[in-house]
């Protein structure tokens, strides 16, 4: 599982320095860059969002519409007291292509994390999103945060099985009946290989 380490900077001030990017080998042996999304991949990211077939986009967005700009940098943005952004890529000709993301936001109301995934279509069923989901609680952890929740679709059974596997409690949303909410401890999710 990838680290946080808490470092000082020149104020005296702590704050979490991520580690270095990983190389990951899913299920069918190929590899895979994990790695905290960076400002400079709002490209990456549009490409990547782009891509995804309208049941993926709605999946994680509940809307099959393409993203803004706005949109792109907030999901690019890697603060990890408050927000981290991990995504996977591979290189394909020497062009670096963005095939997954996982997303953390703190409520301040709760001090937990809410949490978010989504994989490319063709790379989907390959162990990626369990990594990345675990790598990210990892993350959120680190930065102090217990417990991670999401609003998943009711309809989307694969997710709702990883967060179950990864050992959240889930449970109708009683306000909306298309949706399901889950719940997780952070502190030692279920660790994919």
């Amino acid at each position: 599982m990838s680290r946080l380490a808490l470092a000082s900077d020149r104020r005296g001030t702590d704050r979490l320095r991520i580690c270095n990017p990983q190389t990951w080998h899913c299920r069918d042996g190929r590899a895979i860059v994990l790695r905290p999304a960076r400002a400079a991949d709002i490209a990456l990211a549009r490409a990547f969002f782009d891509q995804l077939s309208p049941l993926s986009r709605y999946r994680r967005f509940c809307s099959a519409r393409r993203l803004r700009s706005e949109e792109l940098a907030y999901l690019t943005r890697t603060e990890p007291r408050r927000t981290m952004a991990l995504i996977a890529t591979v290189t394909v000709g020497g062009v670096e292509m963005q095939i997954g993301a996982a997303h953390y936001v703190k409520d301040a109301n709760h001090g937990c994390a809410e949490l978010a995934l989504v994989i490319a279509d063709r790379w989907q069923r390959l162990g990626l999103g369990e990594k990345l989901l675990t790598m990210l609680a990892g993350y959120a952890n680190a930065a102090g945060l217990a417990r991670g929740t999401g609003a998943v679709l009711a309809s989307n059974a694969p997710m709702l099985h990883l967060v179950r596997k990864l050992g959240a409690h889930v449970r109708s949303d009683p306000a909306d009946a298309t949706l399901c909410q889950f719940s997780m401890s952070l502190q030692c999710p279920r660790a994919a290989a």
